[in-house]
């Protein structure tokens, strides 16, 4: 999630497998999901920390700190919108999944294409 900028505050991603050459900066929070009794995995998390009601949460807690802005530590007072019915969670973390794979799929499919060209 991003933590400190402009407009691009409290956007998220998820890293896979296919993301191994990357660097973490300091204006970017890593978040992960502890084996927890709630029914939480990072796909279901993707949804809420992307939500409307949550942004709308960062948006509020955002603060300007010399010339950027930042949530800095109130990311700490957020409430997340967990939904309650265990089908529900399940029903958002397949659908999360998906378009996670569908995103990876394509990505592999360009970068296949683009090799492609090359050998050629």
């Amino acid at each position: 999630m991003v933590k400190d900028g402009t407009y691009l505050i409290g956007t998220c991603a998820i890293i896979t497998k296919y993301d191994i050459k990357i660097i973490y900066q300091s204006h970017l929070y890593k978040i992960r999901v502890n084996d927890n009794s709630i029914g939480i995995d990072p796909f279901i998390l993707l949804a809420i920390l992307s939500s409307p009601l949550l942004i709308r949460q960062i948006r509020s807690k955002q603060f300007t700190q010399d010339i950027i802005d930042s949530l800095g530590e109130r990311i700490n007072e957020l409430v997340l919108p967990i939904p309650k019915s265990k089908k529900k969670r399940e029903e958002i973390t397949t659908i999360v999944k998906k378009v996670i794979g569908d995103r990876i799929e394509a990505r592999e499919l360009s970068k296949k294409a683009r090799h492609m060209v090359i050998q050629s």
